[in-house]
């Protein structure tokens, strides 16, 4: 979970008691997020910039890259909305009434941030297209069993 954090460590070859004691940081917060108890990224600001002052490093360098889009969510129409990142890539996941779900992959490569500046609308024209496709397979349905 920490990884940039327990790299920099290890690289640096100091033990978590030195790291402790020339930061001001207590060891159990250190210990904490070595052994990945605590996300850095939710820890208080000031103990990542103690932390990158200490090492010298950008506190970019130390936190855990993130995803910019994930956890936002929001209603369109009659769906709902979220978005979301798994090992595939960054997705949009439309919930219409009691339906199961559907995935629209945006991106494989990219953290959400290029997104991020528009991801409402996208997610208005995917709840639309997505509620206009159900009401064609209705429209197709009902012309089946006429």
């Amino acid at each position: 979970m920490n990884d940039n954090f327990n790299q920099i460590v290890l690289a640096s070859g100091k033990s978590l008691y030195e790291i402790s004691f020339g930061t001001g940081i207590p060891y159990t917060t250190i210990s904490q997020l070595h052994n990945n108890k605590r996300d850095i990224n939710k820890v208080a600001a000031e103990t990542i910039v103690k932390l990158a002052l200490y090492f010298n490093k950008e506190v970019n360098d130390i936190l855990n890259p993130i995803s910019y889009i994930s956890g936002i969510r929001g209603k369109e129409g009659h769906s709902r909305y979220w978005w979301g990142k798994d090992d595939s890539g960054i997705y949009l996941s439309i919930k219409l009434g009691r339906r199961p779900a559907l995935k629209h992959y945006s991106d494989s490569y990219s953290d959400g941030k290029e997104l991020f500046k528009y991801q409402a609308l996208i997610a208005k024209i995917e709840c639309e297209e997505a509620e206009t496709q159900l009401q064609l397979q209705s429209i197709a349905k009902r012309r089946q069993t006429d």
